[in-house]
């Protein structure tokens, strides 16, 4: 004889709610590494392997981010001053 079927009723799911969003921290204020490359004429990505070059593989800032407060900044400008001798010397 053939099993009668009863279809069970689905359980029900919880309903899924949306994971926040990841965004960078509202801190980060000033000038970064694009400002800089910008500054300089370069791509973010060669400023940082110059910045790695000049400091010996040296990492600076919180989480290994490179940030200023402004292009006044004294670190700023050294920087800028050091990376375009080194960009002429390259060039030579």
């Amino acid at each position: 004889m053939a099993r009668a079927t009863t279809k069970q009723p689905a359980k029900e799911q919880p309903a899924k709610t949306a994971k926040p969003a990841t965004t960078k921290p509202a801190a980060d204020t000033g000038v970064g590494i694009k400002e800089l490359a910008a500054t300089l004429g370069r791509t973010p990505k060669s400023t940082r392997a110059s910045i790695r070059r000049l400091r010996g593989g040296a990492q600076v800032g919180q989480g290994g981010r490179y940030r200023w407060d402004s292009t006044e900044d004294p670190d700023f400008k050294d920087l800028v001053s050091k990376l375009s001798s080194s960009k002429e010397e390259a060039t030579t």
